[in-house]
């Protein structure tokens, strides 16, 4: 949450490869891609516990597509965010990538992951 300043950003940081179990795959083991969709109907947390396929929120629009690598930070441009606001997205693997494998995992007070098959 940005406080006061109502200006926003996504970003994600993988450690380098030889530091991580983390597993980037898609593009000649270049960089992935993954698309970022913004979920404007969404105003409060899921339930991650009672989401599935079936009813997880239908409404969607394209945000960004952010590059994934090992040992790089990559960032989506700031975005108005009004304070006190609730932001929620859908990340996926891009559609410009035929075999997306990108398995991001948090550990300990890091920045949490995610898996995208």
């Amino acid at each position: 949450m940005d406080f006061g300043m109502e200006l926003c950003t996504l970003m994600i940081t993988v450690s380098p490869r030889n530091e991580t179990e983390d597993v980037i795959s898609g593009q000649e083991n270049g960089p992935g891609l993954i698309d970022i969709w913004s979920l404007p109907s969404v105003k409060d947390k899921i339930d991650h516990e009672r989401l599935t396929w079936a009813t997880k929120p239908r409404e969607r629009s394209f945000f960004y597509s952010l590059k994934v690598d090992y040992g790089a930070s990559f960032e989506t441009p700031r975005f108005s965010c009004a304070s006190l606001s609730y932001q929620t997205f859908e990340i996926s693997c891009s559609a410009s990538t035929p075999h997306c494998n990108i398995d991001i995992k948090g550990l300990g007070s890091q920045s949490s992951g995610t898996f995208l098959p």
